[in-house]
């Protein structure tokens, strides 16, 4: 078996949306880096961006209501998003990525190749419904 260690890693093409596969020896693509990330914390209710990959800033859209804006544009809006999202109690908050509607409402949301728009709701507490959260995380894959 044979290492390979590096630091840098580099397409071939010189646009964002180059994107490098791992493949295996018969060609096979088995893996795909992440094209964006972010950690926001937003319990005072003004979004901070802690820690981030290919994001630009994130929009307050009203309480437990952001979009995130990435710094180059995904080839498109056909990219998987996942998340988790955390309250003070740690357990009673959801990271809902909505692309029909808010919570409760007919809002159109934005999934698009530039941003994405993303709930934090709390199912638990005694007013259920969109909410700021200390923490929350999101990871886009293309």
């Amino acid at each position: 078996m044979s290492i390979l260690r590096v630091t840098d890693i580099r397409s071939n093409g010189s646009t964002f949306n180059d994107i490098v596969t791992h493949s295996n020896s018969g060609g096979t693509e088995n893996a795909r880096h992440c094209r964006a990330y972010v950690n926001l914390g937003s319990g005072s209710g003004t979004p901070s961006i802690r820690s981030n990959f290919n994001v630009n800033s994130v929009t307050d859209n009203g309480a437990g209501d952001f979009t995130v804006n990435f710094s180059n544009a995904l080839s498109d809006g056909n990219y998987t998003v996942a998340g988790t999202a955390l309250g003070t109690n740690g357990f009673d908050w959801a990271l809902y990525i909505t692309f029909v509607g808010n919570y409760g409402t007919t809002t159109p949301t934005t999934k698009t190749a530039s941003a994405c728009r993303l709930i934090t709701f709390s199912p638990y507490s005694g007013s259920p419904g969109q909410k700021d959260t200390d923490e929350w995380n999101a990871i886009f894959f293309r």
